[in-house]
């Protein structure tokens, strides 16, 4: 069962630091291509801004939790998932208020 485990541990962190690793380019390509001049004023920014932290949310979750399951369960590890969790809300809510409110020059 111990090889069944490990070689289950293998194969999820590589998927899920590759699927991290794509939303994290995704995001910096985002960010860096569709937004001129002042970055901070345009949705696309925030929803990159977002996309990024997605991609810091799910290597977190799928493979730093796994890897190391002591520390996924110290409350300073959980504040830390959810303190990026509220980043991502934080920027796709700007990132709609920008869009909806026409702060896009």
């Amino acid at each position: 069962m111990g090889l069944l485990r490990t070689a289950s541990l293998s194969i999820v962190t590589i998927v899920a630091t590759g699927w991290a690793g794509a939303v994290a380019l995704l995001g910096l390509w985002v960010v860096f291509e569709f937004a001129p001049g002042n970055r901070f004023e345009t949705p696309l920014t925030w929803a990159g801004i977002s996309i990024l932290a997605v991609a810091q949310f799910v290597l977190m979750v799928a493979v730093a939790d796994r890897v190391y399951p002591a520390v996924g369960s110290r409350i300073a590890v959980w504040c830390l998932e959810m303190s990026i969790f509220l980043i991502v809300l934080a920027a796709m809510a700007v990132a709609a208020a920008t869009w909806l409110w026409g702060a896009v020059p």
